[in-house]
Formats: structure tokens, sequence, C-alpha cells
């Protein structure tokens, strides 16, 4: 619900939330990793070489540090989506629409919660 904190906050506050949260995801990631803004609130970290289970414990750490930033004294809290390279994904689109589906769902399961692409919950097991 990042447009509420827009409109209550003023748009600098909200972009002190973004700054707040790409500094997080940036210190969180390894020099090979990528991490870029996508498009208003959302961002996308890509991983190399990081299985699918350390992607979700990796994730799941993320989401925790969101949620004590409190930029600006303003709680985050954050929904991700995971997609993991794969025979049948190899192309980044495919890969970031994958991840895109997971993040909906993670909205749609109650937000602040991490969930996998359905293609790949045997990698977990």
């Amino acid at each position: 619900h990042f447009k509420k904190i827009n409109d209550t906050y003023g748009h600098r506050k909200g972009d002190e939330v973004l700054t707040a949260v790409a500094k997080l995801l940036q210190q969180k990631s390894r020099a090979y990793d990528v991490v870029a803004r996508f498009g208003g609130e959302e961002f996308v970290m890509v991983l190399s070489g990081c299985p699918a289970n350390k992607t979700v414990s990796k994730a799941q750490s993320i989401l925790m540090e969101i949620e004590t930033l409190m930029p600006s004294g303003i709680r985050v809290t954050s929904s991700l989506g995971i997609a993991v390279l794969s025979d049948q994904y190899t192309q980044l689109e495919e890969l970031i629409h994958q991840a895109d589906m997971a993040l909906y769902k993670a909205k749609a399961n109650g937000r602040n919660c991490v969930v996998l692409s359905d293609e790949h919950i045997s990698d977990l097991e």
C-alpha cells in the first residue's frame, strides 16, 4: 500500500522510504548481484547462483529487516515474489513475470510475506 504512504506523508517521505529500502537491498546483496528499482515501489534483485532454498531464506531475512527500518518514522512492510532460473524459465522476462505472479500471490495472501513461484516449489524439497 505504498500509495497510502505518499498520500499520508507526502512524496518526499515516500522517496525516503524507497531510498531506505533500496539501501537495505543493496547491503543484503553480494558484489555480483543486481539490485534495481523496477517501477513505482517495486524492486528486482538478481541473485546469481543462489538456489531456491537460500533465496527464500534471504528473502525472509530481508522481509524482517524491512519491518524494522522505520524510515522517517514510518512502519514499512513488504511482499516478495521469487522466481528461480530453470530449464523452463531461462529468459529474464520470463523470470520477472514468474516473480511478479508470485508477488501478486504474496499480496493476496495478506501481504508482508514471501512467495516462491509455483513452478519452483519442488526446488525446496
